[in-house]
C-alpha cells in the first residue's frame, strides 16, 4: 500500500514538473490580425482564435488571401501574429463590450470600423455570409454590447 503510494506520488511530481516545462519553455499563442482598407472609407479588423507562430502565419495568409480575391480594390494594411492583444481586440475577444460594430463567430470576430449605417449593413452581412457557409455561426453585435 505504500508502494502504491510512493509510486502516485511520483506520477504526480513528475507530471507537475513537465506541465512547469512546457509553460515555461512552450511556445505561447499567437493571435492571427489582419487589417483591410476598404473602398468607402471602411476598415475591417480579423481577429482569430490564438495558434501556434505557424498556424497563425497561415491563417493570416489565408484571410489577406480571400479579401484580395474578393476585393482587388482592398488594401491589406496589416497582417500580425502578436502574443498579446491590444486593448480593443482583447475586449472583442473576450466578448466584452467595444465602440464598434463585430462579427462574432467560434473562431474569430471581425471588427467594423466605418459610418454607422453602413457598418451595420456590412455587420448584418458578413454574419449571414459566415451561417451560410455552414461551418460555425456569425452574429452581428451592436456598439457598446456585451455578452
Amino acid at each position: 500500500m505504500m508502494a502504491r503510494n510512493i509510486f502516485i506520488g511520483t506520477l504526480v511530481v513528475i507530471f507537475g514538473l513537465v506541465s512547469a516545462v512546457i509553460l515555461l519553455f512552450g511556445e505561447s499563442p499567437h493571435y492571427p490580425i489582419v487589417r483591410a482598407q476598404i473602398p468607402g472609407g471602411v476598415t475591417l479588423t480579423f481577429i482569430g482564435q490564438p495558434k501556434s507562430r505557424n498556424q497563425c502565419e497561415t491563417a493570416n495568409a489565408s484571410t489577406a488571401s480571400a479579401l484580395r480575391a474578393n476585393c482587388a480594390q482592398c488594401v491589406i494594411d496589416l497582417a500580425a501574429c502578436p502574443d498579446k492583444l491590444e486593448a480593443l481586440w482583447d475586449n472583442a475577444m473576450s466578448n466584452r463590450a467595444i465602440g464598434v460594430y463585430a462579427v462574432h463567430s467560434e473562431s474569430q470576430r471581425i471588427l467594423i470600423d466605418a459610418p454607422s449605417a453602413m457598418a451595420q449593413q456590412i455587420c448584418d452581412s458578413m454574419a449571414l455570409q459566415i451561417t451560410r457557409q455552414g461551418t460555425e455561426a456569425g452574429r452581428c453585435i451592436s456598439p457598446n454590447t456585451s455578452l
